[in-house]
């Protein structure tokens, strides 16, 4: 393994390492009875999604799949931005 791909992993572990910690700290937030602070950057796993958009699973699965929504992935969890969520129903309502 070269210097870039030993780079290019680090750089992916680093930013899985913030997202972890993100969520860690928003569970413990909700553990001591506070409210996670909602922005942008908020971040929603597929069942989250679909409940909030009122849209089955399998739904969220095909816009993820057809590359209409981004996401990240921790491990084998998948997760979308809020800000992702959101630019996208901008975008459908601006098609009507």
């Amino acid at each position: 393994m070269g210097i870039e791909d030993a780079m290019s992993s680090l750089n992916e572990t680093i930013v899985d390492l913030r997202n972890e910690i993100r969520l860690l700290r928003e569970r413990i937030e909700s553990l001591n009875g506070e409210t996670p602070r909602q922005n942008a950057n908020d971040r929603m796993n597929e069942g989250e999604f679909a409940e909030a958009v009122g849209s089955c699973r399998a739904t969220i699965l095909k816009l993820r799949r057809e590359g209409i929504i981004p996401f990240c992935r921790i491990g084998r969890k998948i997760f979308y931005l809020r800000r992702h969520i959101d630019e996208y129903f901008r975008a459908l309502e601006q098609n009507k």
